[in-house]
Order: structure tokens, then C-alpha cells, then sequence
């Protein structure tokens, strides 16, 4: 780039902006410090640009993923953060030319340019929600092209979206409008937001159903008794990563109590419509409230009971990968307040006492 950093006014130090040497290191080898050490020049000199950039501006988006590319929970989160990044630059002022830094006319001008070498993922074409050019991998360009660019856009990474900030902490917000813009923004690219469940179908449970890590001992017995408990309630169990992400959110869409143990397939509580129900059972050493702030913010009901303290592996605080286990009685119990909680969801009109 032919350009340099520049000096930020007083009043700006004052404010607390940092310096380009201040901007903090993220996980996975992401986030604009990163990306500008390894992947950006700056204050070169000559003319190494087409001439076509001279008159027209043309936007490339950088994006260093994380690792995690089947992870539903970190991808959205480097999604969402791109999402926030582009509308901050659509509503703050260019002192020079007196507009936005981004028009929705320059999407048009505007191409991804993904800079790891990671497999694509399940999520990878939401990337394309962005920019009507083609996503590009820099590592798939022939040595010798260079970018038909003359600005470059380098966002917020995941691990910065606000949304995973302060998240092992309890939040009194109830709603985010951010939050909700971006579930119909996924949504609309998906054509799945006039896909409405209809107000007398019955309720349907949906438990995820972990296949390598934190199951749920007993599940099987377990949700065979809740269907007898319940026999109006539909009730599902869900392998979410063994079905395409559009599939995944029809699924949320449809499903008015969302269940499963602590981990990234609730993250789908994104796609529920409001007033849904969230269940949560967390490993026992577990202090996490990501989820529960996100139910919030979403309009969701939630309830959470954390496992019974028995390890299933001989590995100390292996939160991550061990099952847990829950005792029947307080699985029932937790089961019976989220489902009654819903009882009168929509058209059906139930006694949640009898």
C-alpha cells in the first residue's frame, strides 16, 4: 500500500483509540495487527496498481479465518463481526469527501479475499453475503497478479465481536437489535425467513445430539420417557453436524424448545423464533454464560441445570471433551418446566397444572 499510518489528533489519544502498535493479538492468528504484519506493506513507492484504480474505488475485504471452520459458534462470530465492521463504515462520515466510508453501491466494487489456506468449511458462503465479486483465496492468485484494489478493508475479527465478550459473566440485557438485523440477514441469504411454523402445529422439542464428545449418558432412555411424559410434543433428536447448514436452520426455524448439552449447536438459539425455549445442561465445572446472555438478547426462555460431578475420563477438568451425566429426576424436572413454559405458545391452550 501506498500509504502510512496516521497520527492520531490529541483528542483522540485522549479518547482512548490506540495506536496501530496498541491493537491487541487475537487467537488463531487473527485480527488487523496480524493480518497487517503478515500480509500488508506499507509506504512503498511506485506506481503498482492498474490504471483502472485511479478513477473508481474498488474494495478488497481481507479475512484471516479461524481454525475452527465447523464450529457454528466461532464462525458466526467472525461472520457477525464482518457484519458490524461494513455498517460502522456506512454510518461514519469520510472528513474528505464528506460521505460514508462505504455506499451500498460499492458492494458492487467490493471482492473477499480469504488469507488461510483452511479447508472451506460448511459456512464458508455466507462469505459471499458481502460482495457481489467472486471470494478469492490469495493463495490460489498466480505469483505475479496483483489485486485491482486501491482500498482495503481489514475487520474486526471473531474473537472480538462484543457478542463473546464478558461471557462467563451474567448479563441484564434482554434484547439486541444487532443481534436480531443479523439472524434475518442470514435468514433472507438463505431464503428462510418467510418460512414460518404454523400457530396449531403442535410444539416441537429438539434435542442436538452430540455423536463424539459431551453426550449426554443415558439420552436415549432419557428422551423416550420425556415422550411419554409429553405425547403432544414432538420431539427430535437432531446430529446438527451431520446435515448442511441451511438444513440446520430450517430445523431451528420449526422448533419451539431447543435442547442439548453446553456447546456450539446451541448457538442455533440465533434462529429460533422469539419466545422460544432454550435448555442448556452444563459440565459440572463449567461457569460459562454465553448462551444464557444470548437466549436473552433473543427473546428466548432459559433454563440450565449443570451435570452431575462425574467425570469420564481421568483427565482433571476435561469439561471439553468428557460426557456428562444428569440424574433422571432433575433431567425431568428440568424438562418439564421448559416444555410447560411453552404450553401456550401460538394457538394451543394447556393447563400447565392439572
Amino acid at each position: 500500500m501506498d500509504c502510512r499510518f496516521r497520527k492520531l489528533t490529541q483528542a483522540e489519544s485522549t479518547n482512548g483509540i490506540p495506536r496501530f502498535e496498541q491493537f491487541p493479538s487475537y487467537w488463531y492468528e487473527t485480527g488487523p495487527r496480524y493480518i497487517f504484519n503478515k500480509y500488508i506493506r506499507t509506504d512503498t513507492t511506485g506506481d503498482t496498481l492498474p490504471a483502472s484504480t485511479k478513477h473508481k474505488r474498488l474494495f478488497s475485504i481481507l479475512i484471516k479465518c479461524e481454525e475452527k471452520i465447523t464450529n457454528l459458534w466461532h464462525s458466526l462470530m467472525e461472520i457477525s463481526a464482518l457484519y458490524m465492521t461494513l455498517d460502522v463504515l456506512r454510518v461514519t462520515q469520510d472528513q474528505v469527501t464528506g460521505g460514508p466510508f462505504l455506499t451500498a453501491e460499492d458492494v458492487h466494487d467490493t471482492q473477499i479475499v480469504i488469507l488461510d489456506d483452511h479447508p472451506d468449511g460448511p459456512y464458508y458462503d455466507m462469505w459471499t453475503l458481502f460482495a457481489s465479486k467472486p471470494v478469492i483465496r490469495i493463495n490460489k492468485l498466480p505469483t505475479n497478479e496483483i489485486l485491482d484494489v486501491n482500498s482495503l478493508i481489514v475487520p474486526l475479527p471473531g474473537a472480538s465481536n462484543p457478542l463473546w465478550q464478558g461471557d462467563w459473566k451474567a448479563h441484564s440485557c434482554n434484547h439486541s437489535e444487532l443481534l436480531r438485523a443479523f439472524s434475518q440477514r442470514v435468514l433472507k441469504f438463505y431464503s428462510i425467513d418467510t418460512e414460518l411454523k404454523n400457530l396449531d402445529s403442535p410444539l416441537l422439542l429438539t434435542f442436538i445430539d452430540r455423536k463424539e464428545k459431551r453426550r449426554l449418558i443415558n439420552k436415549d432412555l432419557y428422551i423416550e420417557k420425556l415422550r411419554s411424559k409429553f405425547p403432544a410434543i414432538e420431539i427430535q433428536m437432531v446430529d446438527f453436524a451431520a446435515l448442511s447448514f441451511v438444513e440446520q436452520i430450517r430445523i431451528a426455524r420449526r422448533t419451539d424448545i431447543l435442547v442439548g448439552v453446553h456447546g456450539a449447536g446451541l448457538t442455533h438459539e440465533l434462529f429460533l423464533r422469539a419466545g422460544s425455549a432454550v435448555v442448556e445442561i452444563i459440565p459440572h465445572s463449567l461457569a460459562h454464560k454465553g448462551f444464557r446472555n444470548l437466549a436473552k438478547l433473543l427473546g428466548h426462555g432459559y433454563f440450565s441445570s449443570h451435570a452431575d460431578d462425574r467425570p469420564t475420563t481421568t483427565v482433571k477438568d476435561a469439561w471439553q471433551t468428557d460426557d456428562v451425566s444428569i440424574e433422571e429426576d432433575r433431567f425431568m424436572t428440568l424438562m418439564e418446566i421448559a416444555v410447560k413454559s411453552m404450553y401456550n405458545r401460538g394457538l394451543p391452550n394447556s393447563d400447565v397444572v392439572r
